[in-house]
């Protein structure tokens, strides 16, 4: 029986805050499952909530899905509030006594205060700022990139290939079943944070005489965020039906990783052409891409997937096929060998 490894992680935002993205829900859906396995993980952020009336204080510690949570200072203080913590961990001689190993959650700079540690640490890479060189002092220990552009970005940093372990974003099969049952019409479900362009162009197609019905969802938002305009209020369970009565789907700037579900439902995407949209989408394969703000080319993908029944059934089934082996678990199987290999 593999030993308990204990934990102790740093990363900005936790999954429970209200402006919780995707890197929030990556951490979550990794760590969740790696505490399910029998190791203790601590989880420290920033304070969110409570100042000038912006919904309730979040607690400063408490445990949800066996994580220990454990929130400290605001946003703009969190770097100073983490030295702090570090330097009275280690002058206690608690740090080495209560933890096996910290790891630093990167997207832009790593913690410095993590250098100092006395314990290993594991950056997880989700995207570097220029001229940042992560965790010097630490290498050649292992690195984990999240996505494709994190590990380019760590070659180019100088860190070894051999060191770099991609550990991508996952989905769970398992809800995620397609259905024999589609909408009659063509409808195509999207998810948009700004999605002003993207009915323009639906306005657009019904003007043309293209019978096209959209489904609009907002992005998933933290258990604890207010309701905003236009969120659809739906569980996860509810969005993933509509997913299954669609035909195909789309993911707006800022919602790429929502491909995935997608995908796993069997539904080719049409996604912006951004670094996140290449790492979620290949085009031709699995989906459809274009370039940011080209309304021309969005309504032509469009326009193909509602009319071509064979190029969304040789997308979505090649889209399908892909999530069967880019699972959560997986995911947090890579993470977890990097630990306890450190």
């Amino acid at each position: 029986m593999r030993d308990m490894k204990r934990v102790l992680m740093f990363c900005l935002r936790d999954w429970l805050n209200p402006q919780a993205g995707a890197v929030e829900q990556y951490v979550h859906e990794v760590f969740s499952r790696i505490v399910g396995r029998g190791h203790y993980v601590a989880w420290v952020s920033h304070c969110y909530g409570g100042w000038f009336g912006r919904g309730k204080k979040s607690p400063r510690l408490e445990t949800v899905d066996s994580i220990q949570m454990a929130r400290l200072g605001m946003r703009h203080s969190y770097r100073a509030m983490m030295k702090f913590f570090i330097e009275r961990l280690k002058e206690k001689g608690k740090l080495a006594g209560t933890f096996d190993v910290v790891v630093d959650c990167v997207n832009g700079r790593p913690l410095r205060a993590v250098k100092t540690a006395d314990i290993p640490v594991l950056p997880i890479v989700f995207g570097l700022a220029r001229r940042t060189r992560p965790t010097a002092g630490t290498l050649p220990g292992p690195v984990v990139a999240a996505t494709n552009c994190a590990k380019r970005q760590l070659q180019r940093s100088g860190v070894p290939k051999r060191c770099i372990i991609h550990a991508p974003y996952g989905v769970d099969p398992v809800p995620c079943t397609p259905s024999r049952e589609h909408a009659e019409r063509p409808r195509f479900v999207a998810v948009d944070k700004r999605p002003r362009t993207l009915l323009s162009v639906v306005a657009r197609t019904k003007k043309m005489g293209m019978d096209l019905e959209l489904d609009l969802l907002a992005p998933a938002r933290s258990p604890r965020a207010a309701s905003a305009p236009g969120d659809s209020g739906s569980s996860r369970e509810e969005r993933l039906q509509r997913y299954r009565e669609a035909w195909f789907g789309y993911c707006g700037l800022g919602c790429e990783s929502e491909a995935l579900a997608m995908g796993a439902c069997g539904l080719p995407v049409v996604c912006p052409a951004t670094e996140a949209g290449g790492e979620f989408i290949e085009a031709g394969e699995t989906g459809l891409l274009f370039e940011p703000g080209d309304a021309a080319g969005l309504m032509d993908h469009l326009r193909r997937l509602a009319e071509d029944e064979v190029l969304r059934a040789r997308l979505g089934s090649e889209a399908r096929r892909r999530t069967q082996t880019a699972t959560w678990d997986r995911t947090a199987s890579l993470v977890l060998g990097a630990i306890e290999n450190l």
